[in-house]
């Protein structure tokens, strides 16, 4: 494992959401769910674009299918598929855990659990695939670059690379605040940070 070193951030921008959880990206705009909240589509330089009020208790993670947004609920365990506009196309069945973090690494969903530190693979039906546990003290989002996995640490305000079976490859430092949510828009990883309200990127290649 390469550790020490320190992620790079490009920029960073206070939004106008009340403590920002999950984030993603679908190829254009930022998603980010408002603890307890709605769910906002954001520019990359913040502006709110639109908001859309998920029909899900206590959203949290969120990802993208290429087409809808995925999302979790914390009250129910399941995973709810929306169009852009909030409409539920479906419903997922989630790992029987409470998942804060969410993403699709290739066709399949990988979420993390909330009360233990578990990573669980499952298709689009929802089928348990595998699972690996992880490092740190406090989730912070979860993304994937098209071949490794990338975690965030709330509490250590750290970056951890992973490959996809579950190796620790590297550790990046983070400046300022810890982080909540994570996403990959291609080049840039894409962090919120829940208690300033702000989305922070990051260069990390």
């Amino acid at each position: 494992m390469v550790q020490g070193d320190t992620a790079v951030e490009v920029r960073r921008f206070a939004v106008d959401i009340e403590e920002p959880l999950g984030i993603t990206f679908d190829g254009k705009n930022l998603w980010v769910v408002e603890n307890g909240g709605s769910i906002y589509c954001i520019d990359r330089l913040g502006t709110i674009i639109k908001e859309i009020a998920p029909p899900v208790t206590d959203p949290y993670g969120i990802t993208f299918n290429g087409k809808n947004l995925v999302v979790t609920d914390l009250s129910t365990n399941l995973l709810y598929q929306l169009s852009r506009t909030g409409n539920v196309i479906a419903i997922i069945p989630g790992l029987g855990l409470p998942v804060e973090d969410i993403c699709y690494v290739g066709k399949n969903i990988g979420g993390r659990a909330s009360i233990i530190d578990i990573i669980g693979f499952t298709d689009f039906i929802g089928t348990p695939l595998y699972s690996f546990p992880t490092i740190g003290t406090a989730h912070g989002g979860m993304a994937f670059d098209g071949k490794h996995l990338w975690f965030g640490d709330h509490d250590d305000q750290v970056l951890y690379k992973y490959s996809q079976s579950g190796t620790l490859l590297r550790s990046l430092l983070t400046t300022g605040t810890g982080i909540s949510g994570l996403t990959f828009d291609g080049v840039y990883l894409w962090a919120t940070a829940m208690a300033t309200a702000e989305v922070i990127q990051y260069r990390v290649v």
